[in-house]
C-alpha cells in the first residue's frame, strides 16, 4: 500500500471509469489497480436470481427500477453492455474480479448490502468464493449488522468491517478489523472520539464517499496526521481531488 504520510490513501468506488471504461467494467478496475496513487478499489456485491455474486454498485441494473438483480439470471445480465457502441463491457463477477487481485496487493473493499430474506444464500456463496481466494487484501463490510456478525468468524484471510450510517452506534463495540463511516450520513464530529479510539486499537478508519475537495479539506480539519495514516477516503470522483491527493 503507498503510505504517503499525512495524506489519506484513496479506494475508488466501482474503478476509474472514463470514457470507453465505465464504472464496475474490468477495465475501470484495471485501470485503477494500475494507477500509483489509488491504494484500493471498493465496490458493492449483489446476488443474481440463479446464485450468482455479481460486482455492480445498484440492486437495480442499468438504472431500470423494475430490473431488480435478484430476479435476473447471470445469463440475461450477460446480455447487457455497460459501455458503449466503440467498445462492449459485461458486467464482472467476485470469481472475476478476485482474478484481478491475485497479482496485487492493493486493497478490494466488499460492501454488502442487506439482502433481506436472501441474506443467507447471499452471505454463504461469498464466504465460500472469498475463502477459496489465497491473498489476505480483501476487506469485507456491511452496513447490516446479522451480515457483519454472520461474515465475521466465517472468513479466514479477509479482514471484517462495519459501514457506520445513522444509528448504528453499535458497531463500535464489536472487535472489528476497519470501520467504513458515511460522512452523508453521520456527524464526523460526533463520531471523532470513536474513530480516535480505533485508530489507537490499530484499526483501520474507511471515510466516504468523498466527491469533491471542499469536502476532504474539510475531514482534513476535524482529523489529525495519526488518524489521517490510518485512513483511507473512497471517492467516484479521483480526478476531482487528485490536486489535494497526490
Amino acid at each position: 500500500i503507498f503510505n504517503r504520510g499525512g495524506i489519506m490513501k484513496i479506494l475508488v468506488r466501482s474503478g476509474t471509469n472514463t470514457k470507453n471504461s465505465p464504472s464496475d467494467s474490468k477495465d475501470a478496475f484495471l485501470l485503477a489497480i494500475n494507477t500509483n496513487y489509488v491504494d484500493g478499489i471498493e465496490v458493492n456485491l449483489n446476488l443474481t436470481k440463479d446464485g450468482n455474486i455479481i460486482v455492480y454498485n445498484d440492486n437495480s441494473f442499468m438504472g431500470h427500477p423494475k430490473h431488480k438483480i435478484s430476479d435476473l439470471t447471470l445469463a440475461d445480465i450477460s446480455k447487457y453492455n455497460l459501455g458503449t457502441k466503440v467498445k462492449k463491457h459485461n458486467i464482472i463477477t467476485l470469481e472475476g474480479l478476485l482474478e484481478l487481485f491475485k497479482t496485487t496487493t492493493k486493497l478490494l473493499v466488499l460492501n454488502l448490502e442487506n439482502h433481506g430474506e436472501n441474506n443467507n444464500i447471499f452471505i454463504d456463496k461469498i464466504v465460500q468464493i472469498i475463502n477459496n481466494y489465497p491473498n489476505d487484501n480483501i476487506y469485507m463490510k456491511s452496513p447490516c449488522k446479522e451480515i457483519v456478525l454472520n461474515i465475521k468468524d466465517r472468513i479466514d484471510k479477509a479482514h471484517t468491517g462495519a459501514v457506520i450510517r445513522n444509528g448504528e452506534g453499535y458497531f463500535w463495540g464489536l472487535d472489528l478489523d476497519f470501520y467504513s463511516i458515511s460522512i452523508q450520513d453521520v456527524s464526523l464530529l460526533e463520531c471523532c472520539n470513536n474513530i480516535n479510539n480505533q485508530v489507537n486499537q490499530n484499526h483501520l478508519i474507511m471515510l466516504g464517499d468523498i466527491s469533491n475537495s471542499n469536502e476532504y479539506k474539510e475531514i482534513k480539519n476535524y482529523l489529525g496526521d495519526n488518524i489521517m495514516d490510518n485512513s483511507y477516503i473512497i471517492t467516484s470522483n479521483v480526478v476531482n481531488l487528485a490536486e489535494d491527493i497526490i
